[in-house]
């Protein structure tokens, strides 16, 4: 149930990142047409490739939460908040600092929000952040929602 439930989530995400880039070009176009400008539509590869891991991670992030929780409504405050107080918490010592890119989903994702291939450490520190914030609370919020649906 919760793995239908996670696809239907994942495949939402994929088409709401599909119209939003449509939506993109077509503003695009009609701001260009209006003052007689060059429509430029040149998006790289790797930027498109790299919107689509943001969007896949992000709408993963937010099925994990809510099922950890067991509360869509608490699911979606984690969501917002994790990532906007956890820059302050990495702050907080000079080790956490050092290792944020390791630990923290925004440092971790930061490259992902440029057109550059990202290294193979890059890689290594999205997988690492989204094994600890994403794997992790997923597997425990299907077992939860498991035993709730049993019981």
């Amino acid at each position: 149930m919760m793995a239908a439930k996670t696809a239907a989530a994942v495949l939402l995400g994929m088409a709401v990142l599909a119209l939003s880039i449509l939506a993109a070009i077509l503003a695009h176009v009609a701001s260009m047409a209006s003052v007689d400008g060059q429509v430029d539509l040149s998006i790289g590869w790797t930027l498109l490739g790299h919107l689509v891991v943001i969007q896949l991670l992000g709408v993963l992030t937010g099925v994990a939460f809510g099922a950890l929780l067991l509360s869509v409504p608490l699911g979606i405050v984690a969501y917002v908040l994790v990532p906007a107080l956890s820059p302050l918490v990495f702050m907080a010592t000079s080790w956490l600092r050092e290792n944020a890119a390791w630990l923290d989903m925004t440092s971790a994702q930061a490259p992902l929000l440029g057109d550059e291939v990202l290294t193979g450490e890059q890689w290594a520190q999205v997988g690492t952040t989204s094994a600890l914030w994403i794997l992790l609370p997923l597997v425990l919020g299907f077992r939860r929602v498991a035993r709730k649906q049993v019981a």
